[in-house]
């Protein structure tokens, strides 16, 4: 993973009022706590609040799936009368590093997508919410979102795979085995495995404050 690190105070500063105000998870006390040095060395940066605007309404929601999201098609047999499951999963801890719980923006999250909001205990200490979409509404409502506001990182073409994937499914084409068999293909290139990549989509993005 390759990462950068702005160090320049005019480079932070201009970094810093790029994003603020558009923070909607506990990650904002670090943020408040950076423009409280960069106002200590001159700056003059307003502290401002969390984004409580709907979830559709900008590409937020688009950049938290790129970092955690995932597309997933399960539940393949050799017997293409079975139904597969297409998944966007999405986990998240309970608690922020600060101590603040993710509960209002994952709660936000399940609400926008129309699921239930999951939780799960990890070695029996460690708790996570979890997102997970495996029907026709919560899926449509993700398409039409991520449509809209385009994934950024590789990610984009597992989605671009997964729409596929559901369009066969939901017709229910996938019970015709040539159809079967390519839901198995997109299933076996995705994520992890997948070899081949392409950044055509970003010349259909125009870029800017989101």
């Amino acid at each position: 993973m390759t990462r950068w690190m702005v160090q320049n105070i005019d480079s932070v500063v201009f970094i810093v009022n790029m994003i603020n105000g558009k923070f909607r998870t506990p990650k904002i006390n670090a943020l408040h706590r950076l423009i409280d040095w960069l106002n200590a060395k001159g700056a003059n940066i307003p502290k401002l609040p969390l984004d409580t605007s709907p979830l559709n309404s900008n590409a937020w929601f688009a950049g938290f799936t790129d970092a955690d999201g995932s597309f997933n098609v399960k539940g393949f047999s050799n017997n293409p009368s079975t139904h597969p499951s297409i998944q966007y999963y999405l986990p998240q801890r309970t608690y922020d590093i600060s101590g603040d719980s993710l509960l209002p923006i994952m709660s936000k999250i399940a609400e926008f997508l129309s699921v239930k909001l999951n939780e799960r205990t990890i070695a029996e200490k460690y708790t996570q919410f979890i997102i997970n979409t495996s029907n026709r509404t919560s899926n449509k409502i993700l398409i039409d979102y991520l449509t809209t506001y385009h994934l950024l990182s590789s990610k984009h073409l597992d989605f671009k795979d997964w729409e596929v994937a559901n369009n066969i499914y939901i017709n229910k084409l996938h019970k015709d085995p040539v159809q079967y068999e390519k839901m198995k293909s997109l299933k076996e290139n995705m994520n992890n495995r997948r070899t081949v990549f392409s950044w055509a989509h970003h010349s259909s993005i125009v870029y800017g404050l989101v």
